[in-house]
């Protein structure tokens, strides 16, 4: 059987604090995800425009290419 270190008695001398590190981790994960969603709300039309500016370019060159 796998051992996960970070949950397994052995490594630690009391079960609290082998949790402790896992829950700071999950809050960390949440607060990049939530920064990164507010990011996307913010900033999302513009690059939305942005790369539908550029798949117009390219897809004009390439007509001309083909041409």
């Amino acid at each position: 059987m796998v051992s996960i270190w970070w949950l397994d008695n052995r490594y630690c001398n009391d079960y609290a604090s082998s949790t402790g590190w896992m829950y700071t981790m999950w809050a960390a994960l949440m607060l990049i995800s939530g920064i990164l969603t507010l990011l996307v709300m913010r900033k999302g039309v513009e690059w939305r425009e942005a790369g539908e500016a550029r798949e117009a370019q390219e897809s004009e060159k390439a007509e001309v290419r083909s041409v």
